[in-house]
């Protein structure tokens, strides 16, 4: 029974966690879900243009967005822009929409943020921060941006050969 609670309270704590990425960002949702109502192929008033628009907000800006937010709640503001960053990696790497890989890429990578900036706090001389911190953050974007166009494909292509952790071949 025990257990059970403990189960319980982690499920809950997963759900708050996506629920406080996906909250402030709701607004982006309820314009793409409108413009994709009125204009899309199927829509009331169709048209190609902005149906193009429709169709970049979904693939792009959304899934930047949450992980932007994820980032921000688990590393701050730079965790918020190397979130970013590594999102436009996993969008390259992908096929379909990124939607569910950016609610997981954001708050790892600003973990990972948080992580690098603690551990690299009491090495740091005064007067170099800024310098550190902008060389550290560009590192970590630089390097979770291309992990997922190197090795996280298996969820659009399904293939055996990326779960051993193999180049795709992309570069």
């Amino acid at each position: 029974m025990k257990y059970l609670k403990i189960i319980n309270r982690q499920i809950r704590a997963i759900g708050t966690s996506l629920t406080d990425m996906v909250m402030p960002n709701i607004g982006a949702f309820i314009a793409w879900g409108l413009l994709s109502a009125i204009f899309s192929n199927s829509g009331w008033f169709p048209n190609p243009q902005i149906n193009q628009l429709v169709t970049m907000m979904g693939k792009y800006i959304l899934p930047i967005l949450l992980a932007s937010t994820g980032g921000r709640i688990k590393g701050g503001q730079r965790g918020s822009l190397v979130a970013a960053i590594a999102t436009l990696g996993l969008i390259c790497g992908m096929k379909d929409s990124a939607l569910l890989g950016a609610m997981i890429i954001g708050p790892v990578v600003g973990w990972l943020m948080r992580i690098t900036d603690t551990s690299l706090r009491k090495h740091v001389s005064q007067g170099f921060e800024l310098l550190v911190n902008n060389l550290t953050a560009a590192f970590l974007g630089m390097v979770t941006s291309l992990a997922p166009i190197l090795y996280w494909p298996p969820s659009s292509t399904g293939s055996v050969r990326y779960w051993r952790l193999q180049p795709t071949g992309y570069l």
